[in-house]
């Protein structure tokens, strides 16, 4: 045979998708697209969420450059979340941004994440006027995030066919934001999550997990209960009042 340089052509891997109901945004779900190499060497990832308009739309564009033993990963992305305020009132959370990170195994079950984001997150209340129908802005807010992240991620876990059913994995991470300009925010969050996985039989698997997290600074984030994550402890506040 005749040796031939490798050449990268991508071919399509999977095509999948998910839907989920949120108790703040509601009804949520994405589309998903994975690219790759016949050697793996490379990945492009795209999921989107086109219901509506570019604006107004989720989607998440990336690539990930694996062909060593420390890899790289680049994202595009934005979500746009919608919810009631009143009868007639309407708002929308938006974040769009870039991230970049780099993920350095120490064994098969340990690695060490570093990465670095830039995210706009823009706030927009309208009301909708019961004589025209047409929504009018009452209010709006933007704020800068620079998020320097770092995490230490120990994973031995074994996969079934709907999530894993035996063995431990745990994270300790620490990000924050410094204030970037008039509009960033600034503040510093630490957390841990540790998840063990008892497998009884061949069928059952009963899953234990500890999840713990501190944040601090002049725009500390704020624990609540239900949501996305389920935290089950908040900073005792309510609208920035202290509660009794």
């Amino acid at each position: 045979y005749i040796p031939q340089n490798y050449k990268t052509r991508f071919t399509l891997d999977l095509v999948s998708g998910n839907l989920a109901f949120d108790n703040i945004f509601g009804a949520q779900g994405m589309t998903y697209f994975l690219w790759s190499d016949v050697l793996g060497d490379h990945q492009i990832y795209v999921g989107t969420e086109m219901q509506l308009t570019l604006e107004n739309s989720d989607y998440l564009l990336s690539y990930a450059y694996i062909k060593n033993r420390t890899d790289f990963y680049i994202a595009a992305s934005q979500t746009a979340d919608f919810y009631t305020t009143s009868y007639y009132g309407l708002a929308r959370l938006r974040r769009y941004g870039l991230s970049a990170y780099v993920s350095r195994p120490f064994s098969k079950f340990s690695r060490i994440d570093l990465g670095l984001s830039a995210y706009r997150l823009s706030y927009n209340e309208w009301y909708q006027d019961i004589y025209t129908g047409e929504y009018v802005d009452v209010f709006s807010a933007k704020l800068n995030t620079f998020l320097p992240s770092a995490s230490w991620v120990v994973d031995n876990a074994t996969w079934g066919y709907t999530g894993p059913v035996d063995g431990f994995r745990h994270e300790l991470s620490y990000y924050g934001s410094p204030a970037v300009g008039s509009k960033g925010i600034q503040f510093q969050t630490v957390q841990y999550d540790a998840r063990k996985y008892f497998r009884i039989g061949r069928y059952y698997t009963i899953a234990a997990r500890v999840m713990l997290g501190s944040s601090f600074g002049r725009d500390a984030q704020k624990y609540f209960l239900g949501g996305l994550p389920v935290w089950l402890f908040g900073r005792g506040e309510t609208h920035g009042q202290k509660d009794n």
